[in-house]
């Protein structure tokens, strides 16, 4: 019985070992790939959001023009050419809010785009620290 019991404990232990050896050769071969794709991935990830910050800029500029007058009235307040006043000081928040939002995400994806490009051992480091 014992000795059946370490025949069975030696063959999964063998299983073991090639299973942890193909993996082990797996990663080595698939290691610069994986590497790779990580990186690509992070480039493309901070460009998007890059054009989101952009994208986020402008509407925030010019989205109040749907609701502002052309023609002034008395005592409006102007915003960009465009004329209102409670609507007016609603484009002026948004605008403030979407450039203070849109500014931080663009410096911020900026940053990690030059980070990757110029010094991407020390990001892949970094990366996994955090």
């Amino acid at each position: 019985m014992e000795n059946q019991l370490e025949e069975q404990l030696s063959k999964v232990l063998a299983k073991s070992l090639e299973l942890a050896e193909k993996t082990g050769n797996f990663v080595i071969n698939q290691a610069p790939e994986l590497l790779q794709e990580f990186y690509s991935w992070h480039i493309i990830s901070s460009i998007f959001f890059i054009f989101l910050s952009i994208s986020i800029l402008i509407i925030g500029r010019y989205t109040p023009i749907i609701w502002l007058s052309k023609q002034e009235h008395y005592n409006d307040y102007k915003y960009f050419g465009r004329y209102g006043n409670e609507g007016a000081l609603t484009a002026y928040a948004l605008f403030f809010a979407s450039s203070f939002i849109g500014i931080i995400m663009f410096f911020e994806n900026v940053y990690y785009l030059v980070f990757i490009l110029v010094a991407p051992k020390i990001y892949l480091i970094e990366y996994f620290i955090k």
